[in-house]
């Protein structure tokens, strides 16, 4: 082989591997919870992370990963999914796993609505992966939150669930939502939602955490700082989204940020992704 990508373990280049060059593609927090997880570092050229948070924490966690032998790659999105004409109105798609942010959100809806009364959140994410490793950790309090957001899907006024769509139907949705809400407590490594939902010229509200500082372009967000699970992140969450749905001038702030989400999302193409590959293989002429 050229160039073998091993995703996510080192564990294939212990094998009987014979390529001119590997690389791990690093798509989660981390290689390993075991700070002492082998790294293969003599077998591997380059380690590829998400996001500047992302290096930093790996650095941090895996002592023997050297940052001359990182690089900065990214997920992709195909800004032509996006190129559909829809009319806009009063919703946010929730498109990410409902452990991450979904039940604070939902206990928020009927406070917005009370302000915006058609407002609707859509949410478009099974619960296959989450219910799975639930049962699997079989911690009372984690399966007891998954069955609270369940009765919040079907019980809470203005929440429509889907279950997982298709990228095509994915995109039609969020370019019809004028916002995105995601008051999440979760350390994402890059999070494509928010790429998606610049791309779909939406207001984006969430917390400044993990791979979302670096994602989301200065300016194309407003964030709420804390703990999403607190009562002073509630309110002021709550008011934010009121603010840009409702205020003359959070209208105008709202065009703003989604103006300044757009373009900060059109860098983060596939074609993009692939470049940096080739240069780290040493194929770009």
């Amino acid at each position: 082989l050229d160039a073998f990508i091993t995703s996510r373990p080192c564990d294939p280049l212990r094998g009987n591997l014979h390529s001119l060059q590997n690389f791990v593609m690093v798509h989660d927090i981390w290689l390993s919870q075991n700070r002492d997880y082998d790294l293969e570092d003599w077998k591997v050229k380059k380690y590829a992370y998400l996001s500047e948070w992302h290096g930093d924490f790996l650095r941090q966690h895996h002592a023997g990963m050297k940052a001359g032998k990182m690089f900065l790659t990214h997920n992709g999105v195909r800004p032509e999914l996006y190129a559909q004409e829809v009319t806009k109105r009063n919703m946010t798609v929730w498109s990410s796993s409902p452990d991450r942010g979904l039940l604070e959100l939902l206990k928020m809806l009927p406070e917005i609505r009370k302000e915006v009364p058609d407002f609707e959140v859509w949410v478009t994410y099974g619960f296959e992966n989450w219910e799975k490793m639930a049962n699997r950790r079989n911690i009372p309090e984690e399966i007891q939150h998954m069955e609270e957001v369940k009765r919040l899907i079907y019980n809470t006024e203005g929440c429509k669930y889907f279950g997982r769509v298709g990228k095509s139907e994915l995109a039609r949705m969020q370019l019809e939502a004028n916002v995105w809400l995601y008051p999440t407590w979760f350390s994402e490594t890059f999070c494509i939602t928010a790429v998606e939902n610049g791309l779909a010229k939406n207001a984006i509200i969430t917390s400044p955490l993990a791979g979302l500082k670096s994602t989301l372009a200065p300016g194309a967000a407003l964030t709420v700082n804390g703990d999403s699970k607190s009562k002073k992140y509630f309110d002021v969450f709550v008011e934010r989204a009121i603010y840009t749905l409702t205020d003359p001038d959070g209208l105008k702030f709202r065009e703003g940020m989604a103006e300044k989400a757009y373009k900060n999302a059109l860098k983060f193409t596939w074609e993009a992704a692939a470049d940096a590959w080739l240069e780290e293989f040493g194929w770009k002429q």
